[in-house]
């Protein structure tokens, strides 16, 4: 594989939807940036350069340890989703929800709508969250060395919890409650409870092949796989396929009666 600089990622993302004024989502795998010449700073900055002062830049930042019996400080604690993000997160004005699950950070004008009311969801993916959110601002989500087929792609979860309240198939799925504390920017310690996702197996092939191939593509830079797909696009078609009994889950098995909504 050739060796590549951020110059050429930059190019290669262009087509993809990053330009001025976008708000993009960035997963990522920096273990796949072995033929990057570059720093991870040097990308990020041109990633703020090529989507501007109106432009907004978000990453994953949730900690290594998920442990509610840990103290989670937004201001210290390190992202665990991967050293890029970790890199990001300590830029100067990035701002970070507060969630032990999947704490989101951002930099620009919609940072703040994105990340200030995640202490609040009740999962971590719900219309509080900085994933459902990211379909209101219209974003692009970027994956960048982190798999085919939409094996992450975190908004996937919001179609869960869209949903929990309209099909025992994805109520099952929160049955988990936990309850941590949190200290936020003002230094203040206070608690957070919420249901989370309990133990499952996902084959996110089996929702990805529906999804239409000028919204959702797949693409390479060296050795580095990258895919492009719009928030919005992706969890209105998520919705669209979990309402036909058709998700991401091998177990638990989204077998039909499951799939039978709940009485008002």
């Amino acid at each position: 594989y050739p060796k590549f600089k951020t110059k050429e990622l930059i190019e290669t993302l262009k087509p993809l939807g990053l330009k001025k004024d976008a708000t993009v989502f960035i997963h990522s795998s920096w273990d796949q940036f072995f033929n990057f010449e570059d720093s991870p700073i040097q990308l990020i900055e041109a990633l703020l350069n090529e989507i501007g002062q109106n432009g907004t830049l978000a990453m994953p930042a949730f900690p290594k340890n998920q442990n509610p019996d840990q103290l989670f400080n937004v201001k210290r604690t390190p992202s665990g989703a991967g050293f890029l993000t970790e890199i990001f997160r300590r830029f100067p004005n990035v701002k970070r929800s507060i969630n032990l699950i999947h704490s989101v950070t951002a930099l620009g004008p919609n940072a703040d709508y994105l990340t200030k009311d995640h202490h609040k969801s009740k999962t971590p993916w719900d219309h509080k969250s900085p994933y459902y959110r990211l379909k209101e601002v219209d974003a692009l989500i970027l994956g960048l060395g982190v798999g085919k087929n939409l094996s992450v792609a975190t908004s996937l979860h919001c179609i869960d919890s869209l949903l929990k309240d309209s099909y025992p198939f994805f109520a099952q799925l929160f049955e988990q409650e936990i309850t941590y504390q949190y200290k936020d920017y003002n230094g203040t310690v206070n608690s957070h409870r919420m249901n989370i996702r309990i133990s499952s197996t996902l084959n996110t092939k089996q929702i990805s092949k529906y999804m239409a191939k000028d919204k959702f593509i797949e693409t390479k830079l060296s050795n580095l796989e990258i895919y492009r797909i719009p928030a919005k696009y992706l969890i209105e078609k998520g919705l669209e396929l979990a309402n036909k009994g058709i998700t991401m889950y091998v177990t638990p098995k989204p077998v039909k009666k499951l799939f039978i909504p709940f009485k008002n």
